[in-house]
């Protein structure tokens, strides 16, 4: 590496432990959230731009006077401009990196006065990524609005059961950056993740899909409630409601301290039966009645059951009382449907769910049936001392202030709060996904140790995120405000310092490989056309 042949981009002019001035150099560009490198011997210090500002040796009247003159007169000339007015850059420290060696440290000391500052390189942008590690490359390396050809590694396998937060204001990336790693994971099985989609955009019937993967076949399996089959890991999305216990419906919704207890006993005395013997069986509510439980909460327990299952009383033509069932919960169907899922995903598979046909209240509930079935059975396996063969779990909240906005770590109630306090001792984790940080209680937020910040355009909502943020960001409110879409900040405890990247886009990724000479992959994309043409014949 030749520092020499690195562009300058001016000299230090002041400075203290906090951060460091600049005096530009004319005609050179400079961003924020451009990384800067100061050679220092053996060391670079590394440098990140978090502010500019103008400056002149002028007064500031002298400057308005001569504004009014070349607004005045076109043939007006100032004399010694680039001397006059410049511009100065406020850099924060990031840390200094040896050249010869993969070792890293926080800064300790200023660069003297009037060193030369230079922008950085390739061959720098390398230095920091061996000191970042080794993970899945989702994006490269960032500096400002350049970007450099140097491929950023995130560690999925280490942040996922620290937490993952995924933060953008609507548009600016955030399902594209969930396609990336989906895409990427599924070439290897360290992690299973269960995605729960709302609006059906990562395995659908398009060219652009996660389905076209030539992994698809063994690594990924959809699940939807309509009879989609254009890939053969394709399912149709069907829950039995002998599955469902009372605290799988006390994880995301609110009842009242006596409807929980008439649950739990009508559990106790019916077991898998206590859904169907609660809404349809009058001799069964009187027995509850007899031991303590009011017949009002009794019916409203009914009616609030029948709602989120989307199910209705009805009677045959001899009078009898049956259940019509007008959504994913049915009776006699899809007894494994857990099972089946919580297999896979300790298979480090991708598993996703198309919920975009269900309403709201059945998509909370197969979330909380799965996140328990999760827990408890990777806690069986802790006990076991099996857990070390098993794939670690990840599972995505797709607008996450709907399950996590009244949830306290404390709170014993909730699922998702169990798994934000405990699940890194069962390889657990949760991935959420907002654009609303501030709904998420603090207690949360601050416990999800891996950030990755896309454009935050309101004030609030960015403090929220950098009060959290497991490294300093008080500086990088205009950074993060700067961010434009497909832009990113990767904050960890995984990583050196905040890696600004360009996340890598979903279509040109698919097309990249989709355009290899592999036979695999050409045979796995064929299948997945096929599969994609017979299902818009049959629509």
């Amino acid at each position: 590496m030749v520092i020499f042949l690195m562009k300058k981009i001016g000299r230090v002019i002041h400075g203290s432990m906090e951060g460091i001035e600049i005096r530009k150099i004319p005609h050179v560009k400079a961003d924020i959230g451009e990384i800067i490198c100061i050679p220092n011997d053996r060391k670079i210090f590394l440098y990140q731009i978090y502010d500019i500002e103008h400056r002149s040796m002028m007064s500031s009247k002298d400057i308005e006077f001569c504004a009014y003159n070349l607004d005045t007169y076109n043939d007006i000339e100032i004399y010694d401009r680039d001397q006059r007015y410049y511009e100065v850059l406020y850099a924060k420290p990031l840390v200094e990196i040896l050249l010869d060696s993969k070792d890293y440290s926080f800064v300790k000391s200023l660069p003297k006065i009037f060193t030369e500052v230079y922008k950085i390189d390739d061959e720098i942008g390398k230095k920091i990524v061996e000191i970042v590690g080794e993970g899945l490359d989702i994006g490269m390396l960032r500096s400002g609005s350049e970007v450099l050809k140097v491929p950023i590694p995130f560690d999925i396998n280490e942040a996922i059961n620290h937490h993952i937060l995924i933060a953008a204001t609507t548009g600016r990336g955030k399902s594209n950056l969930l396609r990336v790693l989906l895409w990427k994971m599924m070439y290897s099985n360290n992690v299973g993740l269960l995605v729960m989609d709302p609006h059906d955009e990562y395995v659908t019937p398009t060219k652009y899909s996660l389905a076209a993967h030539p992994n698809a076949q063994t690594n990924l399996l959809y699940y939807s409630s309509t009879n989609k089959s254009f890939f053969a890991n394709s399912h149709r999305l069907l829950v039995d409601i002998s599955l469902l216990k009372p605290h799988h419906f006390l994880s995301v919704f609110n009842f009242s301290e006596p409807q929980m207890q008439a649950m739990y006993l009508a559990y106790q005395e019916r077991n898998k039966e206590w859904i169907k013997e609660l809404i349809m069986n009058e001799e069964f509510i009187k027995k509850l009645v007899e031991k303590g439980v009011k017949r009002e909460t009794c019916d409203v327990l009914r009616r609030k059951l029948m709602f989120h299952l989307n199910i209705a009383l009805n009677k045959d033509d001899r009078g009898n009382a049956i259940l019509i069932y007008n959504s994913i919960f049915r009776e006699g169907v899809g007894e494994r449907f857990v099972e089946d899922i919580l297999s896979s995903l300790e298979n480090g598979k991708i598993v996703v769910l198309d919920t975009s046909e269900l309403t709201s209240s059945e998509e909370l509930l197969v979330m909380s049936l799965l996140s328990h079935g999760i827990f408890d059975k990777y806690k069986y396996y802790k006990k076991r001392n099996e857990l070390y063969v098993k794939a670690k779990i990840g599972i995505v909240l797709e607008e996450a202030p709907r399950v996590l906005n009244n949830v306290l770590l404390s709170n014993e109630g909730s699922i998702f709060g169990i798994i934000a306090r405990e699940g890194r001792k069962f390889n657990i984790g949760l991935i959420a996904i907002t654009q609303l940080p501030s709904l998420i209680p603090n207690e949360i937020l601050s416990n999800m140790n891996t950030k990755i910040i896309l454009g935050i355009e309101m004030q609030k909502e960015r403090n929220i995120i950098i009060n959290s943020s497991p490294q300093d960001l008080s500086k990088d409110d205009k950074i993060i405000a700067s961010l434009n879409k497909g832009e990113a900040i990767i904050t960890s405890i995984f990583t050196p310092f905040p890696i600004p990247l360009r996340v890598h886009f979903f279509d040109e990724l698919v097309d990249s490989h989709i355009s290899t000479n592999t036979e695999e992959t050409k045979e796995s994309f064929s299948a997945f056309k096929q599969g994609y043409d017979d299902e818009l014949d049959i629509e």
